[in-house]
């Protein structure tokens, strides 16, 4: 679930948040696979989601539905590198993120500020 990190929360365990190449993939997951395989698939391809298509008039959510279901995802994604990039952990110890983690960050950063410029 996604708390902001401002508001006087705990920092999570480190078992809890999830590491950056899990993000990425999480991010790549929400940003091409999602939205390509739903809204390319909806002019006549494959059936994005089959168990849910029926629930759908055209056999893909509504775009505000996606775009909300996106954008939460996301956010948590942001929260979660936020947290590994200040390095710090309940117990006080410090553990700083190794420069290609730092990187990957970034491009993750990156691809969360073109889908929200976008939309």
């Amino acid at each position: 679930t996604f708390d902001r990190l401002a508001a006087g929360n705990a920092i999570p365990p480190p078992e809890r948040i999830r590491p950056i190449g899990v993000l990425w993939r999480t991010a790549t997951y929400l940003l091409t696979d999602l939205l390509e395989r739903t809204y390319s698939a909806a002019g006549g391809g494959v059936t994005p989601f089959p168990k849910a298509a029926a629930a759908w008039p055209d056999g893909a959510p509504p775009l505000m539905d996606l775009y909300n279901f996106v954008r939460d995802r996301l956010r948590a994604v942001r929260q979660e590198i936020q947290q590994q990039w200040s390095g710090r952990t309940p117990s006080g110890d410090f553990l700083p993120l190794s420069p290609d983690a730092k990187l990957c960050a970034v491009r993750i950063f990156e691809r969360c500020a073109r889908f929200h410029i976008l939309t």
